[in-house]
């Protein structure tokens, strides 16, 4: 566990100098990016590790990618079911009768 988290912070840094060098203003750009990578890697872990998956089998490495992008379309679709449900709601203002 402690491997992973060594890859993750170096890929951190690469990703880092990698936009310093560019210029200053994509300092937002590589705070998202890193943000989504830190998110990626924690919502795999937590699926692998809730599933008990090997990782050290072929069998395993395909079925932790199987379950965590079911897993990650299935968040998806109750983003997009949650949105579209917010835009349909009537967001007047709620006048009562003989206000």
């Amino acid at each position: 566990m402690a491997i992973s988290w060594v890859i993750i912070a170096i890929l951190i840094f690469l990703i880092f100098v990698f936009f310093k060098f560019k210029d200053v203003k994509h300092r937002m750009f590589t705070i998202f990016l890193i943000l989504v990578v830190l998110f990626f890697y924690a919502s795999f872990v937590s699926v692998v590790d809730s599933d008990n998956i090997n990782l050290g089998s072929a069998d395993g490495i395909m079925q932790a990618g199987k379950i965590y992008f079911s897993w990650l379309g299935s968040a998806l679709k109750n983003i997009v079911s949650i949105t579209s449900n917010v835009v349909k709601m009537d967001w007047s203002s709620n006048v009562t009768a003989g206000g």
